[in-house]
């Protein structure tokens, strides 16, 4: 008999002990305000904000500081520059001169496009006088230019001009398009386009050919 009661003592111990552990394990994990990760299998979290999280990261050389951050893709490109005696230098990513932009001189100065072996590929002369031609350059991923827009103000008139020069991807011209502004014809709406002539090194109109269709 007492050994019998022994054995019944010895199993209720053993499932008091196992349904202890179940309900242990069972137990829902409490949930802390400001957790941004959560192991479902442990018993465990990361309390860490993100900015936290990310300063740590830093700290031990995880994040570098030399990965690109993303960028507005509308957002211009500006590469790499610099200011010598007033002349300005754009550069190409293989650290050759793009573009020159030489110092104000009686009211003008020139804007001078490189190719990537130094060869001048084309000028553009901005005034500031009782006429003035201003230009803004847009680049491409390279350092080269890949559009100028010029804005020419001849003064004492109601009209001024306006012209987009397109580049291919050495800075050699392609394509001109010029506007007079304000347009009082549909001619000066659609405005007029020149191709660049690298055997002359000028621009030429671009001619409309009317054919007749074959009768």
């Amino acid at each position: 008999m007492k050994t019998f009661l022994l054995l019944i003592l010895f199993a209720l111990t053993l499932y008091s002990c196992k349904n202890k552990e179940e309900i242990t394990i069972k137990l829902p994990q409490p949930k802390l305000e400001g957790a941004t990760h959560e192991i479902m299998d442990s018993s465990y979290y990361i309390i860490n904000t993100p900015e936290k999280i990310d300063d740590e990261l830093t700290k031990k050389n995880i994040i570098s500081d030399t990965v690109p951050k993303l960028t507005d893709q509308n957002q211009q490109i500006i590469p790499e520059s610099e200011t010598i005696n007033d002349t300005i230098f754009y550069y190409y990513v293989n650290n050759k001169v793009s573009v020159k932009i030489t110092p104000w001189k009686n009211g003008k100065r020139d804007i001078k496009f490189y190719d990537l072996y130094g060869n001048n590929t084309y000028n553009q002369e901005e005034i500031k006088l009782s006429y003035s031609v201003f230009c803004d350059l847009v680049f491409g991923n390279n350092g080269a230019v890949e559009k100028m827009n010029c804005t020419t103000n001849p003064g004492a008139s109601r009209f001024w001009h306006e012209s987009e020069i397109s580049f291919n991807g050495t800075n050699s011209p392609v394509w001109k398009k010029t506007y007079t502004k304000p347009a009082e014809t549909i001619n000066d709406a659609e405005g007029k386009t020149w191709f660049w002539d690298k055997n002359s090194n000028n621009w030429k109109k671009q001619e409309v050919i009317n054919c007749n269709p074959p009768r």
